[in-house]
């Protein structure tokens, strides 16, 4: 199910992948940047869905997306942070709005 496909729907993910007995199989949200930083915000509605099904949350990490994009899938958010690949600060200073997460991802 594609939950952004007439514009950003403010929902706590893009797509929901479903199995052919309609259980969700994944969620999977989308973040995308003009510049070359890995780093990206995630929502609290993003966030808690996140928290309740980390084993089926992936996501789809796309820089430069305007000039030359690099896609980098996040199969296991909970796994990366937990590796260390993923990081909840920035290297830059950088204003954040209320109810957000910063995620840095690590080279």
């Amino acid at each position: 199910m594609i939950r952004n496909e007439n514009g950003e729907s403010f929902e706590e993910c893009d797509f929901q992948i479903n199995d052919t007995n309609g259980e969700v199989e994944y969620y999977i949200e989308c973040k995308a940047t003009k510049n070359k930083k890995r780093q990206f915000l995630m929502t609290s509605k993003e966030w808690n869905l996140f928290l309740k099904k980390s084993k089926n949350y992936q996501i789809y990490f796309i820089s430069e997306v305007l000039t030359k994009p690099i896609i980098l899938k996040i199969d296991n958010l909970l796994d990366w942070i937990l590796n260390g690949r993923i990081v909840p600060y920035s290297n830059h200073n950088f204003p954040l709005k209320a109810e957000r997460i910063f995620l840095t991802i690590l080279k």
